[in-house]
C-alpha cells in the first residue's frame, strides 16, 4: 500500500505544480496588460496635448499626424 500511497503523493503534488506555474502565469499576463494599459493611457494623454497645441497654433501638419495616432491607439 505504500507504493500506491507514494505514487498518489507524486501524483498530487505535480499537480500543485502545474498549478503554480498556470497561477504564475496568469499573474504574468495580468501584469503585462496592466503596464500595457497605462502606456497607452500615458500615450494618449501626450497625444492629446500635442494635438491640442497643435489646434492653438494653427498646425494642420502636426494636428493631423497626432490625431491619426491618438485613432490608432483607441482602436
Amino acid at each position: 500500500m505504500s507504493r500506491q500511497n507514494s505514487y498518489d503523493e507524486r501524483l498530487r503534488a505535480a499537480a500543485r505544480e502545474k498549478q503554480k506555474k498556470a497561477d504564475r502565469f496568469a499573474f504574468s499576463l495580468l501584469a503585462q496588460l496592466e503596464l500595457d494599459e497605462a502606456f497607452i493611457i500615458r500615450q494618449l494623454k501626450i497625444l492629446e496635448k500635442e494635438i491640442n497645441k497643435a489646434l492653438d497654433e494653427g498646425d494642420k501638419e502636426s494636428f493631423l499626424k497626432f490625431s491619426k495616432e491618438y485613432k490608432a491607439l483607441t482602436r
